[in-house]
Order: structure tokens, then sequence, then C-alpha cells
């Protein structure tokens, strides 16, 4: 007989990408370079409930897509790496009903992939327009406190809703990783 859990899982991981963009088009404050977004809520829903590969996934899709549909191509490879780096390291951090301490393990593995991630990738992006060296470390160092901002409070809503959504998820069959 053909379990439901995958399928049931693709379509959760499914849905939450649509909503993260959705959400992630409407409320999103505006950068010199870019924009903060709540993309992190998704990508660690996604790896905290189902592991690396979902959180992968989540992420890489979210992060090329948002960047594709805002008006900022330049980023889409960049944001499809790194946010999908970000989601598999994070599910790969948390052990299965792991306590708030190995969360805060895998928030801070993601957050340092986004941000190192977002700053190496600002380096190129500045150079590449011509800019000099000092004046791309001073713009890309500017973006840092921002990135951070937007892993922190992704991840506080995402620890908000993750108790939600596992009850929910708890009366269907084992579904998680």
């Amino acid at each position: 007989m053909y379990s439901l859990k995958p399928i049931y899982q693709r379509t959760i991981v499914a849905v939450i990408i649509a909503l993260n963009i959705v959400a992630n088009f409407f409320l999103k404050i505006p950068t010199p370079t870019g924009f903060i977004s709540l993309v992190e809520v998704g990508i660690f829903l996604m790896s905290w409930l189902f592991g690396r590969r979902a959180g992968g996934i989540t992420g890489a899709l979210t992060g090329f897509l948002i960047d594709l549909i805002s008006g900022y191509p330049q980023w889409m490879l960049f944001s499809m790496i790194i946010h999908g780096s970000e989601g598999w390291l994070i599910g790969l951090l948390t052990r299965k009903n792991a306590r708030l301490i190995n969360k805060l393990i895998s928030i801070i593995g993601g957050g340092l992939i986004m941000v190192g991630g977002y700053f190496i990738s600002g380096i190129i992006l500045q150079l590449w327009n011509h800019v000099t060296l000092n004046a791309a470390l001073t713009i890309t160092f500017a973006e840092i406190f921002g990135n951070c901002l937007q892993v922190a409070i992704g991840a506080g809503i995402a620890l908000i809703l993750l108790p939600i959504l596992e009850r929910n998820f708890r009366n269907q069959s084992n579904i998680f990783k």
C-alpha cells in the first residue's frame, strides 16, 4: 500500500511556498540594495517540521521567485542558493522533537548562512556594477543589520506559529520527517 505521507508533506510545502511568496510580495521593507522580508518564516517552519529537504526546497523556490516577482532579478540565483542552503542547514541541525536550544542553534546556523551569503553576494554584485571595493564593502556592511533583523523576526514568528501547526498536523498520521 502506498503511503500518503510524501504527498501530504509536498502539498503542505507547496502551500507554504505560495503563502510565503504572497506575504513577502506585500510585506517587505525596501533597503538601498534590496528589501527585508518575512521569507525566513516559511523556511524555518518547513525545516523544523519536515527536515532539510523541505527546508531547502522552500528556501530555494521562495527566494528565487520573490526576487523575480519583486523586480530584483540580479539577486535571484544568489537568493536561491542562499535561502536553499539556509533551509537545508536548519533542517539538518534540527532533530525530531527538538527542544528550544536545538532550534536556537538552527536559527544561528541558518542566520549565518543567510547573512554571510548576502554579504558575499552583495560585494559581488556591487563590484559587478563597477563600484570600488571600499564602496562595495561599505554598502554591503550597511545591509548586515537588516539581514540579521530579517532572520530574527522570521525565526520569532516561526517559533510562535510552530506549536499551532504541530497541533493541527498531529491529527494527521505521522507526517513529520
